[in-house]
């Protein structure tokens, strides 16, 4: 199996309904696909991790690139797993709320001072352990 973390930046006119939208058919999706992981949303970007067989993730993660609702997609991690992370979840969601957006923006204004994705690609650890703290406190709901 085989793990990815992704960011991408949302196209204006990514709303609630949108995201909305893109987590149902996420869920619905991965679940036929046994595919797990977490979508986060937050000052205009998009960060997932897809968890699962390796074709499969990489087939995903392919469609999902070519996506129009979003640009700048950008593999920032990838690894080979013996256990998921997510498994609970065909896909856990969270909205980043300010205290999050306000970490990061100052995590990045501590780098050179690059854009959240570039910021992200060249300190994949630090992604890895943000995305881990945010999933701490989710839920499982019905």
């Amino acid at each position: 199996m085989k793990r990815i973390i992704y960011a991408s930046a949302a196209n204006s006119g990514v709303d609630e309904s949108t995201l909305d939208e893109i987590l149902g058919h996420a869920r619905k999706n991965n679940a036929g696909l046994d595919v797990t992981g977490i979508l986060l949303f937050g000052n205009g970007v998009f960060i997932q991790v897809l968890e699962g067989e390796d074709d499969i993730v990489d087939r995903l993660a392919m469609h999902i690139e070519q996506d129009p609702r979003h640009h700048d997609f950008d593999i920032l991690y990838e690894d080979r797993i013996d256990q998921r992370a997510f498994g609970a979840w065909d896909m856990a969601y969270k909205i980043l709320d300010r205290d999050s957006i306000a970490f990061l923006n100052g995590a990045m204004a501590k780098s050179s001072g690059e854009d959240l994705i570039s910021y992200l690609r060249e300190d994949d650890y630090f992604a890895r352990s943000f995305i881990a703290e945010c999933a701490k406190d989710l839920k499982l709901s019905a």
